[in-house]
């Protein structure tokens, strides 16, 4: 299961993943309420909302299945909500540049006065400060990635999600998981920042931490064909 973050869509999973040895995975690919080509979304206003829908679409149609978790920023919050949920199922996430801490205002963010920190969510993304590996090929796909779905929230329920945007009902700060956990961050992440990572080593025994000192929060485009290389030999854990 793929899980993108705000302002995004599956897009941005599909590919990466989808660049991996992965033909004896079913792959799952999700569009987040109010991003992608989501419908039917106006009552899930909150993470705890986002959550049960995705534990009630795992019930209703791959409640026999293990599941392995690909989640990017946001998606690696909610993929924590399932690890916690769906303890029998989930075997294993990798985290790419995630949310650790809800609250912007106390994560720990490295060189937050520079020009990279990225746009807010109600400003149109910044290639030019936001990707630190500038190519032809990564602004293409920036403009795939980042900036096309961008233009297709709905950015008025997005911002309702923000007003909701850590688990209430749900904890999942002491919830310990023994399968592989991978996270591959960006030394130069001014939006989810790297370190506060490390502080779930406790809950995560078996995990490993890898950060890219010339990327940043988008390092699925900054790294790509590393990042592709990475989570092909994390997957080797379940073949």
């Amino acid at each position: 299961m793929n899980i993108h973050g705000l302002l995004l869509d599956h897009f941005c999973m599909h590919n990466l993943v989808e660049k991996c040895d992965v033909n004896h995975f079913k792959r799952l690919y999700i569009d987040l309420p109010g991003m992608g080509k989501t419908t039917n979304y106006d009552d899930i206003i909150s993470a705890d909302d986002i959550l049960e829908s995705l534990i009630n679409f795992i019930n209703k149609n791959f409640s026999n299945e293990k599941i392995i978790i690909v989640g990017e920023s946001y998606g690696g919050y909610l993929a924590r909500g399932l690890m916690s949920q769906l303890k029998d199922q989930v075997i294993g996430a990798f985290f790419i540049c995630p949310v650790i801490i809800p609250n912007k205002n106390l994560r720990t963010i490295p060189y937050p006065d520079t020009e990279s920190k990225i746009t807010s969510h109600n400003s149109e993304p910044n290639y030019d400060n936001e990707i630190k590996n500038k190519t032809d090929k990564t602004k293409k796909q920036y403009s795939e990635e980042i900036l096309r779905p961008f233009k297709i929230a709905n950015k008025k329920h997005v911002n309702k999600l923000e007003q909701n945007y850590s688990f209430k009902k749900y904890k999942i700060d002491n919830q310990v998981f023994l399968g592989p956990v991978y996270f591959l961050m960006g030394l130069l992440d001014n939006v989810t920042g790297y370190e506060d990572a490390f502080k779930l080593k406790n809950l995560y025994p078996n995990c490993e931490y890898h950060v890219i000192n010339s990327a940043g929060h988008y390092i699925q485009i900054d790294k790509q064909e590393y990042s592709v290389k990475l989570l092909n030999s994390w997957l080797e854990n379940f073949v």
